[in-house]
């Protein structure tokens, strides 16, 4: 889960997730067996106390 990930800089993160591609999003699959498309941090922002990747917090 994100909130696990070592701290990295923006700049580390952006390398990795590459946000220029598609838009600056990816479709993400959920348990209930829906797809949606969106930005990461739609997905996991600590800032707006969201985190979709954690069934018991994911809303």
């Amino acid at each position: 889960m994100p909130e696990e990930w070592e701290l990295v800089s923006d700049a580390t993160l952006n390398d990795c997730l590459k946000p220029e591609r598609h838009l600056q999003r990816a479709n993400y699959s959920y348990v209930d067996g829906h797809v949606a498309r969106q930005k990461f941090i739609d997905t996991f922002d600590p800032d707006r106390d969201l985190n979709l990747w954690n069934p018991l917090q994911a809303r």
